[in-house]
């Protein structure tokens, strides 16, 4: 019975996150509607910020009623605090919960990027400013609220373990377990979505900002006769990032180490199935932290480089495909003056070296970073071959042809 006490009182959680967001109404979404009735601060759009936090609001509220109601209702039939009950409501977690906040955890980074935006603009901190001061705030910002419901949705596989935990009927216990499982399968299937979307409005980005040079500009000592030219000059990668189901692994500066020649600062790009290299050039006279000086300083930065960054990438080598990679990490003793480095080997079809690069981190954890993602990658992309290879259907004629010969 205490275990249930301690989920109506932690869990109405959810009237929890019905009070943060119901901050949007009296103190947010209220004197803004107001000021733009006067006429001022137009060009904010409050369903861009807020996305569906009014649906959330409901949706969590009518979730803790429900479940208050049938605690209630179990209490009038049998013992208080039995764990039915719980199951019971928790059984529509995933058609009556997760949509509305699936919906939100989905616009949750273009609200972000929509409040950076914002900030640039004076009227829009002074209002901010203004309405934080709110006592009903309680000393939160507004970026609290925005993440509020993502953080609280994560607590309810929490709170019915701590529920399992305290319940002695082996029963209920297996009951409670189950319901354990399909939230987090929910939270999971959610979580899912939302880094596909992520990775997909990345790479859709970075297909308007990565340019992919000619021929000849890649490889200047090569002749093309001149009735090719027109036609090797454009190259067919309008599309070749946004496919839906590649995904973007990692990226980060790098320095190219060259014979006889100064280091080459590079940007590269890991996806499941290429390595990118390209050079980061700055089209924008706005001073930008991403954008600066890279040198290996800027290196070991976090941040990432966007299109309202004023950058732009251009492929100053060939795509390596990661099934034709060799990741080979320099170790102290052979350093010979390079620093946290690793080489990658282009090895063609027929199992001759193409290119030799060798990059160098700004420091260790980056390098120690950048060779755990290609060779995650690399041992991936194997996998799959080998898994495609057994499903093949020559394989399988082989495989049981060697059984017949082994049977004769």
């Amino acid at each position: 019975m205490a275990s249930v006490f301690t989920v109506i009182h932690t869990s109405c959680f959810s009237t929890q996150c019905f009070a943060y967001a119901n901050w949007c109404n009296p103190v947010f979404l209220e004197p803004l509607k107001d000021t733009q009735c006067e006429g001022h601060l137009m060009f904010i759009e409050p369903s861009k910020l807020f996305g569906n936090l009014d649906e959330l609001c409901q949706v969590s509220l009518s979730f803790c009623k429900i479940l208050e109601h049938g605690l209630s209702r179990a209490s009038r039939d049998s013992e208080f605090g039995k764990t039915e009950a719980i199951v019971s409501v928790f059984y529509t977690f995933r058609t009556r919960v997760c949509p509305a906040y699936q919906r939100y955890c989905l616009n949750y980074s273009n609200a972000l990027s929509y409040m950076e935006r914002l900030r640039k603009q004076t009227d829009f901190l002074e209002f901010v400013k203004w309405c934080e001061q709110d006592v009903r705030c309680k000393r939160l910002q507004l970026s609290d609220l925005l993440v509020a419901p993502i953080q609280h949705i994560t607590k309810y596989p929490l709170l019915l373990k701590n529920i399992r935990k305290k319940t002695q009927d082996q029963t209920e216990r297996g009951s409670l377990s189950a319901t354990i499982q399909s939230v987090e399968s929910c939270l999971r299937e959610m979580e899912g979505k939302v880094k596909w979307l992520t990775n997909f409005e990345r790479l859709r980005e970075l297909q308007q900002l990565i340019a992919w040079p000619s021929v000849d500009e890649m490889d200047s000592k090569s002749f093309i006769p001149e009735f090719l030219r027109s036609r090797l000059n454009k190259q067919s990668c309008n599309t070749i990032l946004t496919s839906p189901k590649r995904t973007l692994l990692h990226e980060g500066p790098m320095l190219l180490s060259a014979e006889n020649a100064k280091s080459m600062e590079t940007y590269l790009f890991l996806l499941d199935d290429v390595l990118l290299v390209t050079k980061m050039r700055k089209i924008s006279k706005k001073k930008s932290s991403i954008t600066g000086e890279m040198g290996m300083m800027s290196m070991s930065s976090q941040s990432l480089p966007h299109k309202k960054d004023g950058v732009l990438f251009t492929v100053c080598k060939q795509p390596i495909s990661v099934d034709r990679m060799e990741v080979i990490e320099v170790e102290p003793q052979d350093a010979n003056g390079l620093k946290h480095a690793f080489v990658i080997l282009h090895i063609n079809r027929y199992q001759q070296v193409q290119t030799v690069l060798t990059f160098q981190a700004g420091n260790s954890n980056l390098r120690n970073k950048w060779l755990t993602h290609l060779r995650a990658a690399k041992l991936r992309v194997n996998e799959l071959a080998r898994h495609k290879g057994s499903d093949n259907p020559e394989t399988q004629e082989k495989r049981s042809s060697k059984g017949r010969k082994k049977t004769l």
